[in-house]
């Protein structure tokens, strides 16, 4: 069930991504993590909402989360830019 939570978030945070609404997208990857700390993927895309909001400290420190998480994530070297 709370895999199926997660991912329920993520579903919702990747919608409003897609439509532009990164401040939702903000908050629904903020409940996944919420539930899964340490999900690359969700610190991944919250960086990615953060950029896209023009806020590039918190940008930073989930790119940095994503790579501490998991070294061989090849996307977080990416977002740390």
């Amino acid at each position: 069930e709370i895999q199926n939570t997660t991912n329920q978030f993520k579903a919702e945070a990747d919608d409003a991504f897609r439509s532009k609404q990164y401040t939702k997208a903000v908050k629904h990857y903020t409940d996944a993590i919420g539930i899964d700390p340490e999900n690359v993927v969700l610190f991944s895309n919250r960086s990615a909402s953060y950029l896209a909001r023009g806020e590039k400290s918190r940008s930073l420190h989930d790119a940095q989360a994503c790579v501490r998480f998991d070294p061989k994530f090849v996307k977080g070297y990416t977002r740390l830019g």
